[in-house]
């Protein structure tokens, strides 16, 4: 109830930032694919030997998103969350392993800093 409670907050606090050199967050929604891990080119192997053969990210018009991934040993990982921005920088809030982590956008482009990782992702075009 605790995490309920402090992500509402954060969610109205955000909400509620503006920033007019920004693009607009509804730039953000749509399908977006997995391109790099750390600058390399996916599919991409992980130090541990799990490759990650593709991702997508999907964002909806009222900030949730679901994401999927799949590996070449025939697993599959599901998220869904929610996102809020301030300027230029992306924040998700994982409601499925309850972790948070952030990102840089554009228009066309979306940067996730997960740890160690900088997993890249480009919007694919309707």
């Amino acid at each position: 109830m605790r995490r309920l409670a402090a992500l509402a907050l954060c969610l109205l606090f955000t909400g509620c930032l503006s920033d007019t050199t920004a693009p607009s967050t509804s730039l953000l929604v749509g399908t977006w694919s997995l391109s790099t891990v750390n600058g390399q080119a996916v599919p991409y192997t992980y130090p541990n030997g799990k490759q990650i053969l593709d991702e997508t990210f999907v964002i909806t018009i009222n900030g949730t998103y679901t994401e999927e991934a799949h590996y070449s040993d025939g697993s599959t990982y599901t998220e869904q969350g929610v996102i809020t921005t301030i300027g230029g920088t992306v924040f998700f809030q994982d409601l499925t392993g309850f972790i948070s982590y952030n990102g840089t956008w554009s228009a066309t482009a979306m940067t996730q800093h997960i740890g160690s990782y900088d997993l890249g992702f480009v919007k694919a075009t309707s």
